[in-house]
């Protein structure tokens, strides 16, 4: 069982999702949840946190946080014009269209906007349908601190240890493979890109796994391959940009490792697989080759694939000690 820590139970209501005056998440619980810096605990949750998702009518299935994107946007928050609460809703049946807790009836609310940071978690293929699989008692149980307002709180997983060991598929999609190590750095801006890019091997640390996210210095280097290779996953053709990442061939270790010919830019879940030697690019020819393991889990068709990369190359060195260590990984399986 993993860690308690990194679990979370979230609240999430879809397109419907609406509370506070807040007008919603656009939450696709299969793929991603969406929240911002006006949610408690925003900044405590991190990529391989367990979300345990429950909706308005109980629990709805479970997910892995494959990395974390985020984004500068403006929120809307609708309030009473009398009393001034977040607390209305809106009405079906009756008019006029809006009532707040307090009582008070109007036809329109009065609207905030503030700059925010909005984000969001994304699955990959890790979640698991299971509604009502565990009922809301023993989740609100299994929360050390129980708050039925807030839409993210922790949730202590063994708690509800029993439940999990019968659920089946869990450990396989949602708890993953553990990682054997993990690789952090401090914020970094990009590389000179004016000369060709040659790996470093000043650092001797050998690193075979490191923890899936975002980190926050790889902003400019994300925007970077974006400029470069256009607004698609180099793997799938992807073009849906808040699923992309900012990949390195070259695991990250200084400044040098962010040059742009040391990047991918891969959807979170092809990215997730780079980043664990089950997928592969020939230095040679740019096809992808993939481990047997994710082949029987529904990436046979890029198995073959050229890299979506021209007219531009990625920096061959690189591309050459990833291959290695990929052929390494296929000679375990």
């Amino acid at each position: 069982m993993v860690d308690s820590s990194n679990a979370w139970l979230v609240l999430a209501f879809g397109d419907e999702r609406q509370y506070a005056g807040n007008a919603g998440y656009e939450d696709v619980l299969t793929t991603h949840y969406r929240y911002d810096t006006h949610v408690p605990n925003h900044g405590r949750v991190a990529a391989n946190d367990i979300f345990v998702i429950r909706g308005p009518q109980g629990l709805e299935g479970f997910a892995r946080v494959v990395a974390i994107t985020d984004e500068q946007t403006t929120k809307r928050t609708q309030r009473c014009p009398e009393c001034k609460t977040t607390a209305i809703k809106t009405r079906t049946t009756r008019q006029p269209l809006y009532r707040c807790d307090n009582g008070h009836e109007f036809d329109a609310p009065l609207i905030d906007e503030a700059a925010i940071t909005m984000f969001t978690a994304h699955f990959g293929d890790t979640y698991l349908a299971a509604p009502g699989y565990i009922s809301l008692e023993r989740l609100r149980a299994a929360c050390p601190r129980w708050n039925g307002q807030l839409a993210i709180q922790k949730l202590d997983l063994q708690a509800i240890e029993s439940d999990l060991q019968q659920l089946a598929n869990f450990t396989e999609r949602v708890l993953g493979e553990d990682a054997d190590s993990e690789l952090t750095a401090e914020d970094a801006d990009d590389a000179d890109s004016s000369a060709p890019y040659v790996p470093e091997d000043a650092d001797t640390r050998t690193v075979a796994l490191r923890q899936v996210r975002e980190r926050r210095g790889q902003a400019a280097f994300r925007r970077s391959l974006i400029e470069r290779y256009g607004p698609s996953c180099l793997v799938t053709g992807c073009a849906i940009l808040d699923l992309l990442e900012a990949a390195h061939i070259n695991a990250y270790r200084g400044n040098n490792d962010n040059h742009v010919d040391n990047g991918l830019l891969l959807r979170a879940d092809v990215h997730t697989l780079f980043d664990l030697d089950l997928l592969g690019i020939d230095p040679d020819t740019l096809k992808i080759d993939t481990h047997p393991r994710i082949r029987e889990a529904g990436y046979e068709h890029i198995r073959g694939c050229s890299l979506r990369c021209a007219p531009h190359r990625p920096a061959r060195p690189a591309l050459q000690m990833r291959w290695a260590a990929f052929q390494r990984r296929l000679l375990r399986a």
